[in-house]
């Protein structure tokens, strides 16, 4: 049996929270929002799992990868501790995105839950960001497309 989750109308009173008019999900059940730096927070939801993922680019890393950022990037996931439950990876671009992401199941959220899972996940990117950010020498680009980009 498959329960539906009012995931639109908590999307909704999220950009209420953040007095942004019809914030929504777009044709691909994605949307992202602008939360200052040149941060941007990805969400997605995905009805096969019935999961809510953030997502986020915190940095482009320079290349070559030193080692030690690499151990310390991984000591970071170790229990989700430093990026607050959420996992830090690299992408398979090149030169790597340093990814932030975090998934909530369906069952798990409301609208004050969405609310705190979205405040402790930008909180999180902007740390990873100002941690990473120093170590990096390539200038992240701006890749989010303006067609869903809305401000928090």
């Amino acid at each position: 049996m498959t329960t539906s989750y009012p995931v639109d109308q908590w999307i909704t009173e999220l950009g209420r929270h953040y007095r942004i008019e019809q914030l929504r999900l777009n044709e691909q059940r994605i949307l992202a929002l602008a939360i200052g730096d040149g941060l941007s927070v990805h969400m997605q939801a995905i009805a096969a799992t019935q999961t809510l993922v953030f997502y986020a680019s915190v940095v482009v890393m320079s290349e070559p990868l030193t080692p030690g950022l690499l151990v310390a990037m991984l000591q970071a996931n170790r229990f989700w501790y430093e990026t607050g439950g959420a996992t830090l990876s690299l992408d398979d671009q090149t030169p790597p995105r340093a990814i932030l992401a975090q998934s909530f199941r369906f069952r798990d959220l409301d609208v004050p839950r969405l609310v705190e899972a979205f405040e402790n996940f930008a909180g999180a990117l902007q740390a990873m960001h100002e941690w990473l950010e120093p170590e990096v020498k390539v200038a992240r680009p701006q890749a989010d497309s303006p067609a869903f980009m809305q401000r928090a």
